[in-house]
C-alpha cells in the first residue's frame, strides 16, 4: 500500500495486531515490494505462554494492509550502564575512547547525572547510570547537552541543577562537571496491565529527552573524536525506511546501519517509574550482524551520511535499536 495509507490506518491496524499476541512488542511501517506495510515484532518470554501465537499466515492482512512478523530475540530496554566497574575501569574503555575523559566535548561522550546517582544510594551499590551526549545546542547565546531524560534526568527523579559528569563514575572530581540539568520532558508510564488493545488504557510518549546547560568554560566540538572522516551533524530531518544512518555511543563506539521501520508503537518498555510506551519511533538494525547500539549508548543521536541528525537513541533489545525522531525531541523540549 502507499505509505500515506499505511499511516493513516496505522493506529487502528496497530490496536488490532496488538490485540492478537500478547507477546508482541512493537508494531511499525516497513518497505515491501510494490509499496509498504505493518512489520509486527514479538517476544516470547520464557515460562509465559502466549493466548495465542500467531504467525504470517495468520495475520497476512490487516485493514488491507499486508503485515510481516518477526521474533524480537529479548525485551526492549532503555540502554543504559549500570556497573560502576563498567563506568570507571571497563574492559572496553581503553578501545572505546568516548568512556574517558575528554576535552573539549563532542557527541557520543560518556555523561553522568551524578547528583541523582549519588542521592538514590546507587553509588554506595556500586552501580552508576551512564549515556551517550548526543549533540550539543546553541540557543539564545547558550549551549545546551543534548541527551534522554532516563540519562541525564534520571526518568523525571532528577532536580533541575543536578550536576551532570564527564565521564562520571562512583567519585566524582569537579573539574568533571560539564553541565546541569536545565529541562526534561517527563516520561509518563501506563497503568499495570495497561494494552493497546484496551485503547484507552495506555499513556503515549513520543520521546525520551533532556537537555543540561553547558557549564562556563568547557569547550566543545561539533566534531566526532577520532573519526575525521565523518560528517559533522549539520541539521535536522526525519528519518526515511532504508536510508543508511551512523550513530557514535559510549559504549560500541561507532556503528553503521540502517532505518528498518518507522512510525513504531512500542511497548512496554521497562522504566524505573513504570512501563512505558512510545509511538512514532523509528528503528535501526546494525551491518555486519553487528547491534547497532549496546547499553549506555542512549542519548547517542542517528545521523546520516550527509550529517543531517534525524533521531535519539532511547532503548534496544541487541538487534533493534529504537530511537525519537530529532524533530519531535527539538519540538517537545520547546528547542
Amino acid at each position: 500500500m502507499p505509505f500515506d495509507v499505511c499511516t493513516r490506518e496505522l493506529d487502528s491496524g496497530a490496536t488490532t495486531l496488538f490485540g492478537m499476541d500478547p507477546q508482541i512488542v512493537s508494531v511499525g511501517i516497513i518497505a515491501m515490494a510494490g509499496g509498504y506495510g505493518y512489520v509486527v515484532r514479538r517476544h516470547q518470554a520464557p515460562g509465559i505462554a502466549a493466548l495465542r501465537q500467531i504467525e504470517a499466515e495468520d495475520i497476512a492482512q490487516a485493514h488491507d494492509i499486508a503485515v510481516i512478523v518477526r521474533e524480537s530475540p529479548a525485551p526492549i530496554r532503555p540502554l543504559v550502564e549500570l556497573p560502576s566497574s563498567a563506568a570507571n575501569h571497563g574492559p572496553s574503555a581503553a578501545t572505546i575512547p568516548e568512556q574517558a575523559r575528554q576535552r573539549p566535548l563532542c557527541p557520543g561522550l560518556q555523561l553522568q547525572n551524578w547528583d541523582f546517582d549519588a542521592r538514590m544510594g546507587l553509588l554506595c551499590a556500586e552501580r552508576v547510570e551512564v549515556g551517550s551526549l548526543g549533540m550539543v545546542l546553541e540557543r539564545d547565546g547558550g549551549r545546551l547537552l543534548l541527551s534522554n531524560n532516563h540519562i541525564l534526568a534520571g526518568q523525571n527523579r532528577g532536580r533541575i541543577g543536578d550536576r551532570i559528569a564527564q565521564p562520571g563514575g562512583a567519585r566524582l572530581d569537579e573539574s568533571e562537571v560539564i553541565g546541569r540539568l536545565e529541562r526534561f520532558v517527563a516520561l509518563e508510564p501506563s497503568p499495570a496491565h495497561a494494552h493497546p488493545s484496551r485503547r484507552s488504557s495506555v499513556i503515549w510518549n513520543r520521546v525520551d529527552a533532556a537537555v543540561a546547560r553547558l557549564a562556563p568554560g568547557v569547550h566543545c566540538d561539533p566534531s566526532y573524536l577520532g573519526n575525521p572522516q565523518l560528517p559533522v551533524p549539520n541539521s535536522f530531518s526525519t528519518p526515511i525506511i532504508d536510508e543508511r544512518v551512523f550513530k557514535v555511543g559510549r559504549t560500541t563506539g561507532l556503528r553503521h546501519g540502517r532505518i528498518i521501520s518507522v512510525r513504531e508503537r512500542v511497548g512496554p518498555i521497562p522504566y524505573a517509574i513504570g512501563d512505558c510506551w512510545f509511538r512514532d519511533s523509528f528503528v535501526v538494525e546494525g551491518d555486519d550482524g553487528l547491534p547497532f547500539s549496546e547499553s549506555g549508548d542512549s542519548g547517542a543521536v542517528v545521523v546520516r551520511p550527509s550529517g543531517e541528525v534525524v533521531g535519539l537513541i532511547y532503548a534496544g533489545n541487541g538487534v533493534q535499536t529504537y530511537a525519537c525522531p530529532i524533530t519531535e525531541v527539538l519540538a517537545a523540549l520547546q528547542l
